[in-house]
């Protein structure tokens, strides 16, 4: 049993899929329907999110490394609890929630990256995030690892844990690379990546990270996000962040073996 729970509890703490077929990329482009998210003028959100989205989706499905999927292809309203549950029915392996901003400040310019906070997030982050949350009640978290239910509670609650903090790490390296190849308008890393409680990415078993490409209350960003030319450059600097993630965690993972494999049996 013990050394079940250390071989377990070891490959969470490695987590990584070893992938031999495409690598899922969920991508959650925000708002949608009747909810239309920020505007400015005739621009709205829910319009933006879906546009960069399926640029960034045609970016991925173009590399045989990747496969997306979206969880709307068209201007409709899908539940924040339905997107986190189509992600994970997808089984997918990063979520990527595409958003834009607004402030009551029209010089609050620039791409913001967020990861689910594990301590109080400050406080501009919680409004932040309770627009986004719409004031929907978050329940319980699903089990991220099916674990036999012949485990004691508090051996599955350890196990569950770790595999919390191992995508909470990924989620983290996720927004620092996509931020290395962000090329859209630039803040620095202390205003750019930031730990928010959104709901989507806090219900997924996946690392995840929620993108807000720029602040349409920004009559200058708007108009560049209103622009095709924009958008695709937008979308490639996120497939850019995410092909350089993968390649960083592939090579930290075959590390990893090369090095748990380096101990040959002594010769007699």
């Amino acid at each position: 049993m013990k050394k079940w729970l250390l071989l377990l509890t070891s490959s969470i703490l490695l987590y990584w899929p070893t992938m031999t077929f495409a690598f899922r990329v969920i991508i959650d482009p925000g708002h949608g329907g009747r909810d239309h998210g920020a505007t400015y003028k005739n621009l709205r959100e829910s319009k933006i999110t879906l546009q960069v989205s399926k640029k960034l989706a045609n970016y991925l499905n173009k590399d045989p490394r990747f496969k997306a999927f979206l969880t709307r292809t068209r201007d409709s309203f899908v539940s924040l609890s339905k997107r986190a549950q189509i992600a994970t029915q997808l089984k997918g392996d990063l979520f990527l929630s595409i958003h834009v901003n607004a402030s009551q400040e029209k010089a609050a310019k620039g791409g913001e990256i967020y990861f689910q906070n594990q301590l109080p997030a400050d406080e501009e982050s919680m409004f932040l995030a309770s627009i986004e949350n719409n004031g929907l009640q978050h329940g319980q978290h699903l089990p991220l690892v099916p674990l036999p239910s012949s485990l004691k509670p508090d051996v599955q609650n350890i196990i569950q844990d770790l595999y919390r903090t191992s995508r909470l790490f990924l989620s983290a390296e996720l927004a620092k690379s996509i931020f290395k190849t962000w090329k859209g308008s630039r803040k620095s890393t202390k205003y750019t990546i930031h730990q928010a409680p959104f709901y989507v990415i806090s219900h997924v078993p996946m690392p995840s990270v929620l993108i807000e490409l720029g602040f349409l209350s920004n009559p200058k960003e708007a108009k560049k996000l209103s622009k095709t030319s924009y958008q695709t450059k937008l979308a490639q600097g996120l497939y850019e962040g995410i092909v350089n993630f993968k390649e960083v965690m592939d090579s930290s993972q075959k590390k990893q073996y090369i090095t748990s494999n380096a101990n040959p049996k002594k010769t007699q």
